[in-house]
């Protein structure tokens, strides 16, 4: 049986924390462990986290770290300290729709190769309000592609497939990028056109704003500019746009995937023809 990990990085959410962890404990397909790690929150978070899983029958594990480490950092730790075959990723502040984890589980074993799953999802304001009720229809009218602008908190990563180590090699990647790089130079992303979060932005967010698209001619030409130069893959596209100063991190993730049995080649040839 698959099991499937919650991963919550938290800092100062106790306004929301509560009600986006009763919208996890009320999926129709409820997660086998919740694993929050706190960068040292001061409004009584984890006390709020602790509060809401009481009734919760799985396996939880809430730890405050003892230096504050950034969310990139700290979204990683709790991703390390899962357990689950999947990990899915978590904002503090969201609302889980109540068939997301069971859409998700049953996306990944339909593909057993799917490294990454990634979701649609709606966004709201800070009261709930529905402000972009598609993501996917609001960028596509943008010339932009799923691919092109994940959200790690609308992405679940199959944990059991990552060679052990791979964490080693992230440096200060944010989660996101990290995965989703991985799961396109390996051609194992995979997207789910339905909406299954509410993705909450407000004023004290710490990351996750949705930019202003560039327009839709400016947006199809930088593609294909950049496939004309580095190939026409989708791994090609997307190392073309990561700084050279990260391609040596990215080469050696890529290297650790293709010891798990991923064919990275085309993002390993993508970076030795960058770096010369």
């Amino acid at each position: 049986m698959t099991r499937i990990s919650v991963a919550m990085a938290s800092y100062n959410g106790a306004d929301w924390i509560g009600a986006q962890l009763e919208s996890i404990l009320e999926q129709t397909r409820l997660p086998d462990e919740i694993v929050i790690t706190d960068d040292g929150s001061t409004d009584g978070t984890v006390a709020a986290a602790q509060a809401a899983l009481k009734g919760f029958s799985g396996r939880v594990r809430v730890e405050t770290n003892p230096a504050r480490l950034g969310y990139r950092q700290n979204f990683l730790k709790a991703f390390g300290l899962c357990t689950g075959d999947l990990v899915a990723f978590c904002d503090q502040d969201d609302l889980w729709k109540p068939g997301k984890l069971a859409a998700v589980e049953a996306a990944a074993q339909a593909d057993p190769r799917a490294l990454v799953l990634c979701h649609n999802f709606e966004v709201v304001d800070a009261e709930g309000r529905v402000t972009i009720p598609d993501y996917y229809a609001y960028i596509g009218r943008h010339g932009k592609r799923r691919q092109d602008s994940v959200k790690g908190c609308a992405m679940t990563v199959r944990k059991s497939a990552l060679p052990g180590g791979l964490l080693d090699a992230a440096g200060d990647e944010p989660h996101d990028g990290l995965f989703m790089l991985l799961g396109l130079c390996a051609g194992a992303a995979r997207f789910i056109d339905t909406p299954l979060i509410s993705h909450r932005l407000h004023d004290t967010n710490t990351s996750g704003r949705i930019t202003v698209p560039v327009s839709r001619l400016s947006a199809l030409y930088r593609r294909v500019r950049f496939r004309a130069r580095f190939g026409g893959s989708e791994a090609g596209y997307y190392l073309s746009k990561i700084p050279e100063a990260r391609l040596g991190t990215a080469r050696a993730l890529l290297q650790a995937l293709e010891g798990a049995g991923y064919d990275c080649s085309a993002g390993l040839s993508v970076i030795a023809k960058r770096l010369g």
